[in-house]
Formats: C-alpha cells, structure tokens, sequence
C-alpha cells in the first residue's frame, strides 16, 4: 500500500518514462518553444494534461471497474507492444534523420501550443499504450487508498 509521499515519488518517477521518450510532443514542444518564448513549452505541457485529467477522471469514475478483470491482459499486452515498439526503434534509429518542417506545415505548434500538446499526446498511440497499462494500474492502485492517493500519483505525474 502506498503513503500519500511515497504515490507523489511513484507519480514523478513513472511520469518520466513518458516524458523522457522522444516522441510527438517532444518534437511539438521544441518547434514551439522556437518560434515562441519560454512559456511556449508550459502551454504545450497544458495541453497534455488536458488529456491525461479527462483519462483520469474516465478511470475514477468507473472506467476502472470496466477494465478491472482485463488489467492483467491490458498490462501484458501493453508490454508486448511496448517492447516491440521499442526494438523497431532501435533498429530504425541508424538511418534516422531529421527534417526541419517549414513554417506553414509546423504553424500548428507554434500559433496554438496548448492545441499541439493536447493532439500529440491524444493522437501518440504510445501514450495510449502507457494509459491502458502503468497509468491505469497506478490510479487503480492509488483508488484503493483513497481518492487522495490517487490524486497524489496524478500531482506527481
């Protein structure tokens, strides 16, 4: 059982293995922050936790009854993908290259970060991934403490 410290951490260190991955909102976040100013990546951020508060409030409000009995499949199946999509990553990383996208393609994150932060992550089907795993579990772990606790992880996170 967790303390209300102890889901904060938990919330925080798990939170990274999203936020450390490469990926869409990453690369939202940095052509953002470049045609704007240093509050550019804090509207991007605004936008994710749009998504992740609507996900949250699902699982609290009965989602997690749902998934309940598929938690385990849920967990193994997301670990599976993950693990593939990790694997192709590695193998697709050496002949990757970076293409600068030019103003009228990337306007989106520019003009409306709180928009690319908030499509980036709804549309990243790792992010999904990571929902239907770790997060769920962790918020169903924290729900069994008490709405507080699972509070607690979503602060940390």
């Amino acid at each position: 059982m967790y303390d209300l410290v102890s889901m904060l951490v938990v919330g925080f260190v798990i939170g990274l293995t999203g936020a450390l991955a490469p990926g869409p909102t990453l690369v939202a976040t940095i052509q953002a922050s470049l045609k704007g100013d240093w509050k550019t990546g804090l509207k991007v951020s605004c936008g994710h936790i749009v998504v992740e508060t609507v996900i949250f409030l699902l699982i609290v409000l009965g989602l997690a009854a749902v998934a309940q009995p598929y938690t385990a499949l849920i967990a193994v199946i997301g670990g599976l993908a993950l693990v593939v999509f990790g694997v192709l990553t590695l193998r697709d990383c050496r002949g990757a290259t970076l293409t600068v996208i030019s103003q009228d393609a990337g306007g989106m994150a520019a003009s409306n970060p709180y928009m690319a932060g908030f499509l980036t992550s709804a549309a990243n089907p790792y992010f999904w991934i990571w929902w239907l795993s770790v997060g769920s579990t962790m918020v169903i772990a924290g729900l069994e403490g008490g709405l507080i606790l699972a509070g607690a992880f979503m602060i940390g996170h």
